[in-house]
């Protein structure tokens, strides 16, 4: 049987049981062939009030080996699709190839993917899990179906991505990064409007373990690090980091916290402290995302100077300062830096 013109061939048992009674009930079994994801939404835009403005055109590279669908509803629901929607009960099983997913420049390898879908009152529940970057990657959630409603026209589509010790090292990176290193595992909130407008909006938290991040001319090493992303419509996404045992070519911190929000057009450190051997420094600032220009206020007391010299200079400092700058094509350089700096050394 053809469902839409093209290669999507079910096998369909189709039974229904006391036909001329009130009870008659309707049993559906669906096996399939291969075939390609973008295919299977194909049907759903069939459907009037699923059909999206945004471009749904762009191929998904999924295959999917099997997929099993059993569905019941009372045959009475078949009149309308409002009726047949709220009492059909269905639960769909697939599994799929391997899936090259397109990453900028790069592509991610996504193996070992299966997934239930089940739909229950006008929801649709469902769970689909997968290996990549030698750790695995959870997908789960509910959507209410249809999707879109006149009252909401624009609704979220809200998911859960579980990450479990996925290696940093495999993951790619921009041009002009070294190959990092560490694993990271988590639990992140997704919503992304319907019609793809505007940002998605992110709540949840990641753990990196020995995250390494190389560039050309720099390293940073943490041990141990915990991102918290919080979000919501019409508000900035909010971002608290703590990091323990950070180090780079130059200096060490046994603590980090910062406080960020992210903007459409700028990034704002809200707060940010820094605990090296001795004392601490804050320091909050703005960076703009397309000047790449930055302003920066920063106060440190209680600091050792020999923290950050190798003890080629001794003594108490104190320092506090703002300054102006644009970041350089190659870090840890600097570029248009301007401003004031105070810095005040005294015997121990």
């Amino acid at each position: 049987l053809h469902l839409i013109p093209g290669p999507l061939i079910p096998l369909v048992r189709v039974e229904a049981d006391d036909v001329l009674s009130k009870t008659s009930r309707l049993e559906v079994q669906i096996r399939t062939k291969p075939f390609a994801i973008s295919e299977l939404i194909q049907i759903f835009k069939l459907l009037p009030e699923e059909q999206s403005e945004t471009s749904g055109n762009k191929e998904i590279p999924f295959q999917i080996e099997q997929l099993t669908l059993l569905a019941s509803c009372p045959l009475d629901s078949l009149v309308d699709t409002v009726t047949l929607r709220h009492d059909l009960k269905a639960e769909a099983r697939f599994v799929t190839r391997d899936a090259q997913i397109p990453i900028g420049e790069h592509e991610l390898l996504v193996s070992k993917i299966k997934g239930t879908a089940k739909c229950e009152e006008s929801y649709i529940l469902y769970d689909i899990q997968g290996e990549t970057l030698n750790g695995k990657a959870r997908i789960n959630g509910q959507q209410p179906f249809p999707f879109k409603t006149p009252e909401d026209p624009n609704p979220l589509l809200e998911t859960e991505i579980h990450l479990t010790a996925v290696d940093f090292s495999r993951l790619p990176l921009p041009k002009g990064w070294e190959q990092s290193k560490g694993l990271i595992s988590g639990v992140l909130k997704v919503a992304i409007p319907w019609k793809g407008e505007g940002p998605p909006f992110v709540t949840g938290s990641l753990l990196g373990e020995n995250l390494v991040l190389a560039g050309e001319n720099f390293k940073l090493f943490s041990q141990k690090t915990e991102v918290q992303f919080e979000s919501a419509p019409d508000k900035p996404v909010s971002i608290s980091l703590i990091s323990n045992r950070v180090m780079t070519d130059n200096f060490r911190f046994k603590k980090v916290t910062a406080q960020i929000s992210l903007f459409p057009d700028r990034v704002v450190l809200k707060r940010s402290t820094f605990t090296p051997g001795h004392g601490s420094l804050t320091a909050h600032g703005t960076y703009n995302t397309q000047s790449q220009k930055y302003q920066l206020e920063f106060l440190g007391k209680g600091l050792w100077a020999g923290d950050f010299t190798k003890n080629q200079v001794l003594g108490i400092m104190r320092t506090h300062g703002s300054v102006n700058g644009q970041v350089p094509e190659k870090l840890p350089g600097i570029r248009g830096l301007f401003g004031k700096v105070s810095l005040k050394i005294s015997p121990i």
